[in-house]
């Protein structure tokens, strides 16, 4: 069976590492701004589901513990917040198949030069309204599983 519903449950949680909810198309709705407040999380996959909206900025705030990151196959749309640079321990972020305008913020490209551990760093390179520079794959089917 599929889950339904927002992710607030997660705020506030004490503790949580990994949270994988892949391919779940009644999860969805708005990114939290306080999902942040989890500052244990190193490990956050929300693909195919049904969110929508911007990333809120406060994401940045992960900062040294969020090393992967998955948010590819939703209805995001906006900006990418340059405070996703802040990440500095990310070693993958894959936002493919959404909605994003503009280009893929200085502070994040920064991450794919050494020494800094961005790997793997995917976006819709080919959207009309968006660019991305420094990103390693396109689409998903390019970006390494």
């Amino acid at each position: 069976g599929f889950i339904s519903g927002d992710l607030n449950y997660m705020v506030g949680m004490p503790s949580l590492r990994e949270h994988w909810i892949d391919t779940n198309p009644g999860l969805g709705g708005t990114l939290p701004n306080d999902l942040p407040t989890v500052r244990t999380l190193e490990s956050f996959s929300i693909t195919s589901c049904d969110f929508q909206g911007t990333i809120p900025a406060s994401f940045g705030n992960w900062g040294f513990t969020m090393k992967q990151m998955w948010m590819y196959d939703n209805s995001l749309t906006g900006q990418i917040p340059s405070e996703l640079g802040l990440l500095n321990t990310m070693r993958l972020l894959q936002l493919e198949g959404n909605a994003f305008v503009g280009s893929m913020p200085a502070e994040v490209c920064a991450n794919t030069v050494f020494p800094k551990p961005l790997e793997v760093l995917g976006a819709d390179c080919f959207d009309e309204g968006f660019s991305c520079d420094c990103c390693t794959c396109c689409s998903v089917v390019e970006c390494p599983v």
